[in-house]
Order: C-alpha cells, then structure tokens, then sequence
C-alpha cells in the first residue's frame, strides 16, 4: 500500500506541469460560467499568462532534476526527450496566444473558449510527447485533436467551417488506421508497452511477420496524417487556409512536432533504427518519404498566391526535410531532427505571425508593406530567408546539420535532392519579399500594430539571427534532451 502511494505520489509530481495546465484550463470553464461574456478576455489574458509562465517554469524545474522516470506503471515516461519538445511548443502556445490577443478573426467576447481550446491542445501535447503506451498514446492524441478541430472552425465562416470539418474527417480516418495498427502489434506481442513491445520484437521471431509489419505501417500512417507528409498532406492546404490565422500558425508547428516526436520516439528510441523488423529498410522508407514530401511541397507552393496556402505547402516540404534526419539511424540524426525542430518553429510561427497582423493573406495584400510598416517587413524577410536556409540565420544551421548527418551515411542523392528544393522554395518566398518591397500599394497610409506585437515578432526574428550566429545554447539543450535513453 505504501509503495502504491508513493509511486503514485512522484507520478504526480513528475506530471505537475500538465496539472498546474488542467488546473488552468478548469478556471477558464468556470470563468464562461459565471463572468459575463464581454467581460471575459480581460480577466483571461492576465491568466494566461500567468499560468503559461508557471507551466513553464515547472517544465525547467523537471528538466534540471530529472533523468528518465516512468509515471503511473509505465504509461508515461517523464525524461529530457519529452520535456524538450514540451518547451518548444510551449513556445510556440505563447506566440499564438500574443497574436491571438488583437485578432480580428477572433471575436473578443468568445475569448475564453478560444484559450480553453488552445490550452487544452497543449495539454494533449504535453502528455502525448511523453506517451509509451498505446493506451496513453492514443488518449492524448485525441485530447490533441478535439481541440484542434473546433478551433479550425473558430471563424465560423464558410471557409473556416470546411476547414474543421476535413480535419476532423481526415484526423478520424487517421487514428482509426493508427488504431487498427496498435491491435495488429498487441495481437503479436501481448502487450501495449512500447519498452516491453520492444524487447519482444528483439528476443523473437515475430519481428519478421506480417503483422507486425503491417502494424507499424498502419501507426506511421495514422501519425503521417498529423505531420503532413505525402501522400497525406491533402487536408493541409485547406485546412490552414480556412482556419484563423492565428490557428494556423499554432497547427504548422505544435501537432507536427508532438507528431514528430512520437515518430521519433517509436521508431529511434523504443525500436533499433539499424533493425529491419517486418523486412522493411525503415531509414530508407524516412528517405523516400522525406524525398517526396519536400519535393511536392515545394512544387505546389510555386503557383500559390495566397500566402496561408503558401506557407502550407512550405510547412509540407519542411517536413521533408526533418525525415531526413528520421533517414539517419544514428544519434546524429536525432540531434539534427531536434535543432531543426526548434528553430522551424521560431521561424515558421514567426512568418505567420506577420500575416496575422496584416489580417490577409492575399501577396498583393503585401504589396508596399516595407514602406507601411519597415520592422514588420524586415522581420518576415528574415522569416522567409531563413526557411529557406540563407547564411547567417538559423534555418541555415539547422539544415547544415541535417545534410551532415545524411551525408554521415552517404546518402549523398537526398542531401542534392533536399538542396535543389532549397533553391526552389527561394523563388516563392521571394515572390513575398517583392511585393512587399518592389510593388506599389493602393494605399501610402503607415501600418499601425500593437507595440507588443511588434516586440514579440522583433524577439523572434532576434533569435532566429542569433541563432544562425551563435547556436552553442540550443546545441546544449539538444544534447540534454538526448542525453538519457538514446542508445544506438
């Protein structure tokens, strides 16, 4: 008894930062039941933040003291890997949440249950980067995806209604197919345990069989649908076209990289890279895939003229790029996944956080925007350059270390391939940057933005140049990550 109380006891400490999100989460439910409807988003913002700021600093606190400790029998596994991804998208929650605060798309007095559904998208984040269990997996994934789906719809206009309804139709199709791969793997191995499924395909036959094979196709199509990559890309396009913009940029980073993790996770951590269980080459399948997926990326966002759309089938093709480092069967390959993951996230929200401020989408819209508003435009200039990987910002160094690492194994096709799309993708990036600076506005009038908005996108675009110059810190918090329960 008492050592169920104790381990039950650490479980809850070791979970504190989803807790202390939960606890937030029921606050703002009881704020939509008794405060007014108007008066509601001045009393959540300071909350908010508040409670964003704790959160925080409780995922520090666990990163400083801990190693790797399973919660609750195994069903969660707190350690560096999972807070580290916990972090970057925590992150990319207060950005959303800053450039939520001023958005037209956003109507003050249903506030609240925008930042109910935001958090609690989080909240599955949080538990899903940490999942090793497909009970666990599974739960957080839809505690993801619920949320997700009605902020898709938050407009509650044409566009965003079809937006909520293909997400939610394609991210139902998803986790059946996910699902229906966990039963194949249980059926196999008796088990939902990823550590106890992994020791069972090491010690015996059944690594070979069909089953098995088919399950772990069936998991990384259900968890392909959530990142994007092809051939299960359709939904992006749409989807972050009809959502609010602010949505959008929450959706190009946060449940791809929890997708990512897990992938990263199942098929890095739990499993051996360098085993072929089912037959399958799995570093080569990544290649194949992370060929594909950057190249029709890139190819689609050429003729784009909206830039949500644009940016969609850029975030397509960045996913590209990260399985290339999936490709690499060794720790080099995971620390290239995790850098790049970071500062995609910086540079990427970072862009859509200046067409959330201009409140359209359109390239002309951008049409003399360095004249009406110079920090803004020199900021998604530094966006656009560095996703597509110029010197010296930090999308640069991110893909200097995934070309190493595949050139590592001497892949050297992928890194040419992934170097041509990176010359592709300049050409429409600079399709933006020439509007904004070569084109003439129907209107001279300045751009007026909130100065805290405007200090939120300045910090963003000082990070990502900081970050191409001197990138020792995050090469720390990346090797920290990777510190416990890599082995390869």
């Amino acid at each position: 008894m008492r050592d169920w109380i104790s381990e039950n006891t650490l479980s809850l400490i070791l979970i504190s930062p989803e807790l202390i999100l939960s606890l937030i989460i029921l606050s703002f439910i009881l704020i939509c039941i008794v405060i007014d409807r108007n008066r509601r988003k001045q009393i959540v913002i300071p909350l908010s933040i508040l409670g964003l700021s704790i959160y925080g600093l409780s995922l520090l606190c666990l990163s400083n003291k801990i190693t790797t400790l399973p919660a609750f029998g195994g069903l969660l596994t707190i350690d560096t890997f999972g807070i580290y991804f916990k972090i970057t998208v925590s992150i990319a929650t207060v950005i959303t949440f800053i450039i939520s605060v001023p958005s037209k798309e956003i109507k003050s007095e249903r506030f609240a249950e925008y930042t109910i559904f935001l958090f609690t998208a989080l909240l599955g984040i949080s538990f899903l980067v940490s999942s090793t269990h497909f009970l666990m997996l599974y739960l957080s994934l839809e505690i993801l995806s619920i949320p997700c789906y009605l902020l898709a719809t938050f407009s509650l206009d044409k566009k965003s209604s079809e937006s909520g309804l293909k997400y939610m139709v394609y991210g139902a199709a998803s986790t059946g197919i996910m699902l229906f791969g966990m039963s194949l793997i249980y059926g196999r191995t008796a088990s939902l345990d990823l550590f106890e499924i992994s020791g069972s395909l090491s010690s015996s036959l059944i690594s070979s069989d069909l089953a098995v094979t088919l399950g772990l196709i069936f998991i990384l199509i259900g968890l392909g649908y959530k990142t994007g990559f092809f051939p299960f890309h359709m939904w992006v396009p749409d989807v972050f076209e009809g959502a609010p913009t602010p949505v959008t940029a929450f959706f190009s980073v946060a449940p791809k990289t929890a997708s990512i993790a897990v992938i990263a996770r199942l098929f890095m951590q739990i499993l051996d890279p360098c085993s072929k269980y089912g037959n399958v080459d799995w570093p080569m399948l990544f290649a194949v895939i992370s060929a594909i997926t950057m190249s029709i990326g890139n190819l689609c966002a050429l003729p784009q003229t909206d830039v949500k759309r644009l940016l969609a089938y850029s975030s397509i093709a960045h996913i590209g790029y990260i399985f290339m480092g999936l490709a690499v069967p060794e720790i080099f390959g995971m620390f290239a996944i995790n850098f790049y993951i970071f500062v995609y996230t910086l540079m990427n929200i970072g862009a859509f956080s200046v067409v959330s401020v201009l409140g359209k989408s359109g390239i002309n819209e951008f049409n003399g925007f360095g004249r009406k508003s110079p920090l803004l435009s020199v900021a998604m200039t530094v966006f656009l350059f560095s996703l597509t990987g110029i010197p010296p910002l930090a999308g640069f160094i991110g893909k200097y270390y995934l070309f190493i690492s595949v050139l590592n194994i001497k892949m050297y096709w992928l890194v040419l391939l992934a170097v041509l799309n990176s010359v592709v993708s300049l050409y429409y990036y600079a399709r933006i940057i020439k509007a904004m600076y070569f084109e003439v506005s129907e209107t001279d009038s300045l751009f007026v933005a909130p100065f805290y908005i405007k200090f939120t996108i300045f910090l963003i675009m000082l990070l990502v140049f900081i970050l191409g110059i001197y990138w020792v810190p995050l090469i720390y918090f990346v090797n920290l990550s990777l510190s416990y329960h890599f082995t390869f």
